[in-house]
């Protein structure tokens, strides 16, 4: 009887045991906790990443395409208003909006510090030649919003070799010649603020809006 328990005694684990088995799966667990919250994390990132570029690029696309189709200067004009990191542009160009042939087509930005939404506008109305107060002054009813954050709007003209004329800036915002492109830049941020990307595209002026 007295050698049974001599044995029972053996087998049994001692609290140091016990609290160096516990703390051991304790880190165990804690690790893998990190690894699965950092998995998910990352997971998490890619896939607004991934949305930001798919409705980022679709933007830029449109841009470039519009921009393409700008009436020359006879017609109407190209404007950039150049505010930090936040710019502004607009030209005529043909559109599909209302049904109008050429219409005034604007991008800018609408917020408070550096959290502002895309916008676009087109106005059918009024000179072409005339270019419009942007943002103030448009009819609600003629913007519409991508539902997108921006960190950053930069617009740009590439300089056209042999030839040199400054990009207006300040209140002298249109250009008395035509430039050969447009470079186009966009910093995006998702609403959670978990992913932001940055996307460049350009356009070329064929002046081609007749």
């Amino acid at each position: 009887m007295s050698h049974h328990r001599r044995c029972a005694s053996r087998t049994a684990f001692t609290l140091v045991e016990l609290l160096v088995a516990v703390g051991l799966t304790s880190i165990m667990l804690w690790g893998l906790l990190q690894l699965f919250t950092s998995a998910t994390r990352f997971s998490t990132t890619v896939a607004a990443e991934s949305e930001l570029c798919a409705a980022g690029r679709a933007i830029l696309d449109r841009m470039s395409r519009e921009l393409s189709r700008a009436a020359n200067f006879d017609v109407g004009y190209i404007a950039i208003k150049n505010n930090g990191d936040f710019d502004q542009i607009q030209f005529v160009a043909p559109v599909a909006d209302g049904g109008a042939t050429l219409a005034h087509v604007g991008y800018y930005t609408e917020g408070v510090g550096a959290s502002r939404v895309l916008k676009r506008y087109v106005i059918t109305s009024g000179s072409l030649k005339t270019v419009p107060t942007i943002p103030s002054g448009i009819p609600s009813n003629k913007t519409a919003s991508f539902g997108l954050e921006a960190e950053a709007f930069n617009i740009r003209y590439i300089e056209p070799p042999g030839r040199d004329f400054q990009q207006p800036v300040g209140e002298k915002d249109t250009f008395d010649s035509m430039p050969t492109a447009i470079w186009l830049q966009l910093v995006l941020r998702d609403p959670k603020k978990q992913a932001s990307i940055v996307l460049q595209s350009s356009a070329t002026l064929f002046a081609g809006g007749l």
